[in-house]
Protein backbone atom coordinates (compact mmCIF):
# COMPACT_ATOMS: atom_id res chain seq x y z
CA UNK A 1 0.00 0.00 0.00
CA UNK A 2 1.53 3.29 -1.09
CA UNK A 3 2.01 6.17 1.29
CA UNK A 4 -0.42 9.00 0.45
CA UNK A 5 1.23 11.91 -1.37
CA UNK A 6 0.66 14.55 1.36
CA UNK A 7 2.24 12.35 4.03
CA UNK A 8 5.11 11.37 1.71
CA UNK A 9 5.77 15.07 0.94
CA UNK A 10 5.90 16.01 4.64
CA UNK A 11 8.18 13.07 5.40
CA UNK A 12 10.55 13.93 2.52
CA UNK A 13 10.75 17.55 3.65
CA UNK A 14 11.63 16.46 7.20
CA UNK A 15 14.75 14.54 6.10
CA UNK A 16 18.15 16.18 6.43
CA UNK A 17 19.57 17.68 3.21
CA UNK A 18 21.62 15.45 0.94
CA UNK A 19 21.17 12.31 -1.12
CA UNK A 20 18.59 9.77 -0.02
CA UNK A 21 18.45 6.00 -0.24
CA UNK A 22 15.01 4.47 -0.57
CA UNK A 23 14.75 0.74 0.08
CA UNK A 24 11.56 -1.06 -0.97
CA UNK A 25 10.68 1.90 -3.21
CA UNK A 26 7.76 0.27 -4.98
CA UNK A 27 5.87 2.33 -7.55
CA UNK A 28 7.45 5.55 -6.36
CA UNK A 29 5.14 7.70 -4.26
CA UNK A 30 7.90 8.44 -1.76
CA UNK A 31 10.56 8.47 -4.49
CA UNK A 32 8.69 11.27 -6.27
CA UNK A 33 8.48 13.37 -3.12
CA UNK A 34 12.15 12.80 -2.26
CA UNK A 35 13.11 13.94 -5.78
CA UNK A 36 10.81 16.99 -5.52
CA UNK A 37 12.89 18.24 -2.57
CA UNK A 38 15.80 18.61 -5.01
CA UNK A 39 17.88 15.77 -3.61
CA UNK A 40 19.43 12.90 -5.53
CA UNK A 41 17.78 9.55 -4.80
CA UNK A 42 18.79 5.92 -5.18
CA UNK A 43 15.55 3.91 -5.35
CA UNK A 44 15.97 0.18 -4.69
CA UNK A 45 13.43 -2.62 -5.03
CA UNK A 46 13.62 -6.32 -5.73
CA UNK A 47 10.69 -6.22 -8.16
CA UNK A 48 11.42 -5.11 -11.74
CA UNK A 49 7.75 -4.31 -12.46
CA UNK A 50 7.60 -1.95 -9.47
CA UNK A 51 10.78 -0.21 -10.61
CA UNK A 52 9.32 0.18 -14.11
CA UNK A 53 6.18 1.77 -12.60
CA UNK A 54 8.41 3.96 -10.43
CA UNK A 55 10.34 5.14 -13.51
CA UNK A 56 7.10 5.83 -15.44
CA UNK A 57 5.62 7.79 -12.53
CA UNK A 58 8.78 9.90 -12.22
CA UNK A 59 8.85 10.55 -15.96
CA UNK A 60 5.23 11.72 -15.85
CA UNK A 61 6.26 14.61 -13.57
CA UNK A 62 9.73 15.24 -15.09
CA UNK A 63 11.77 13.96 -12.13
CA UNK A 64 13.39 10.86 -13.62
CA UNK A 65 16.78 12.62 -13.91
CA UNK A 66 17.09 12.97 -10.12
CA UNK A 67 16.66 9.25 -9.41
CA UNK A 68 18.92 6.27 -10.03
CA UNK A 69 17.36 2.84 -9.67
CA UNK A 70 18.70 -0.53 -8.63
CA UNK A 71 16.92 -3.87 -8.79
CA UNK A 72 18.30 -6.35 -6.28
CA UNK A 73 17.21 -8.94 -3.76
CA UNK A 74 17.32 -6.99 -0.52
CA UNK A 75 18.10 -10.17 1.42
CA UNK A 76 21.44 -10.25 -0.39
CA UNK A 77 21.79 -6.63 -1.38
CA UNK A 78 24.68 -5.61 -3.58
CA UNK A 79 24.82 -2.26 -1.81
CA UNK A 80 27.99 -1.53 0.12
CA UNK A 81 29.56 1.77 1.06
CA UNK A 82 32.95 2.18 -0.56
CA UNK A 83 35.78 3.23 1.76
CA UNK A 84 35.94 7.02 1.85
CA UNK A 85 32.56 7.45 0.12
CA UNK A 86 30.10 9.83 1.76
CA UNK A 87 27.04 8.14 3.22
CA UNK A 88 23.52 8.95 2.14
CA UNK A 89 21.99 11.68 4.30
CA UNK A 90 19.15 9.31 5.20
CA UNK A 91 17.55 6.04 4.21
CA UNK A 92 13.80 5.59 3.84
CA UNK A 93 12.18 2.18 4.25
CA UNK A 94 8.59 1.54 3.31
CA UNK A 95 8.49 -2.25 3.12
CA UNK A 96 5.53 -4.05 1.59
CA UNK A 97 3.41 -5.31 4.45
CA UNK A 98 0.89 -6.84 2.04
CA UNK A 99 2.26 -10.03 0.47
CA UNK A 100 1.12 -10.58 -3.13
CA UNK A 101 -2.36 -12.04 -3.45
CA UNK A 102 -3.26 -11.66 0.22
CA UNK A 103 -6.04 -9.37 1.44
CA UNK A 104 -5.28 -6.58 3.95
CA UNK A 105 -6.55 -8.61 6.90
CA UNK A 106 -3.70 -11.07 6.20
CA UNK A 107 -0.91 -8.49 6.07
CA UNK A 108 2.12 -9.13 8.19
CA UNK A 109 0.96 -8.69 11.77
CA UNK A 110 4.37 -9.08 13.38
CA UNK A 111 7.81 -7.78 12.56
CA UNK A 112 8.86 -11.37 11.91
CA UNK A 113 6.32 -11.55 9.06
CA UNK A 114 8.20 -9.12 6.85
CA UNK A 115 10.25 -10.44 3.94
CA UNK A 116 13.07 -9.52 3.71
CA UNK A 117 13.45 -9.42 7.50
CA UNK A 118 13.20 -5.95 9.00
CA UNK A 119 16.44 -6.38 10.93
CA UNK A 120 18.30 -7.06 7.69
CA UNK A 121 16.74 -4.01 6.02
CA UNK A 122 17.66 -1.77 8.93
CA UNK A 123 21.20 -3.10 9.08
CA UNK A 124 21.62 -2.37 5.37
CA UNK A 125 20.05 1.10 5.68
CA UNK A 126 22.16 2.11 8.68
CA UNK A 127 25.34 0.83 7.04
CA UNK A 128 24.72 3.37 4.24
CA UNK A 129 23.17 6.31 6.11
CA UNK A 130 23.37 7.73 9.65
CA UNK A 131 19.60 7.53 10.12
CA UNK A 132 16.70 5.63 8.69
CA UNK A 133 13.04 6.46 8.51
CA UNK A 134 10.71 3.45 8.60
CA UNK A 135 6.98 3.24 7.90
CA UNK A 136 5.16 0.57 9.88
CA UNK A 137 1.57 -0.40 10.48
CA UNK A 138 0.59 1.60 13.56
CA UNK A 139 -0.15 -1.61 15.47
CA UNK A 140 3.51 -2.63 15.11
CA UNK A 141 5.20 0.70 15.82
CA UNK A 142 5.38 0.12 19.59
CA UNK A 143 6.63 -3.45 19.06
CA UNK A 144 9.30 -2.15 16.70
CA UNK A 145 10.45 0.49 19.16
CA UNK A 146 10.82 -2.18 21.84
CA UNK A 147 12.44 -4.88 19.68
CA UNK A 148 14.78 -2.57 17.78
CA UNK A 149 15.80 -0.44 20.75
CA UNK A 150 19.05 -2.26 21.68
CA UNK A 151 21.77 -0.12 20.13
CA UNK A 152 19.34 2.12 18.23
CA UNK A 153 17.62 5.37 19.06
CA UNK A 154 13.98 5.04 18.01
CA UNK A 155 11.72 8.06 17.81
CA UNK A 156 8.08 7.99 16.78
CA UNK A 157 6.94 10.82 14.58
CA UNK A 158 3.78 12.85 14.93
CA UNK A 159 1.20 11.09 17.05
CA UNK A 160 -2.04 10.57 15.26
CA UNK A 161 -2.77 8.84 12.00
CA UNK A 162 -4.95 5.77 11.99
CA UNK A 163 -3.05 3.13 10.05
CA UNK A 164 0.66 3.90 9.71
CA UNK A 165 3.44 5.33 11.82
CA UNK A 166 6.85 6.65 10.78
CA UNK A 167 9.81 5.94 13.04
CA UNK A 168 13.27 7.56 12.98
CA UNK A 169 16.03 5.05 13.74
CA UNK A 170 19.68 5.89 14.33
CA UNK A 171 22.67 4.36 16.06
CA UNK A 172 23.59 6.17 19.26
CA UNK A 173 22.22 9.67 19.85
CA UNK A 174 18.83 10.63 18.43
CA UNK A 175 17.99 13.25 15.86
CA UNK A 176 16.48 15.76 18.26
CA UNK A 177 13.24 17.46 17.36
CA UNK A 178 12.03 16.13 14.03
CA UNK A 179 8.53 16.45 12.71
CA UNK A 180 6.64 14.57 10.06
CA UNK A 181 3.26 12.97 9.79
CA UNK A 182 1.55 9.65 10.11
CA UNK A 183 -0.62 8.38 7.31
Amino acid sequence: MACPAPAAALMAAALPPGPALELCCGAGGITRELARTGRRVLAVDQNQARLRANRENLAAVGLEGRVAQLCCDLRRAALRRRPGAKPFAAAVLDPDWSPPGRPPREWANALSGLEPPLGDLLELALSLAPLAMLRLPRALARQAAEELAPGLTVQELAPGGRRWQWLWLARGAGRGQLTATSC
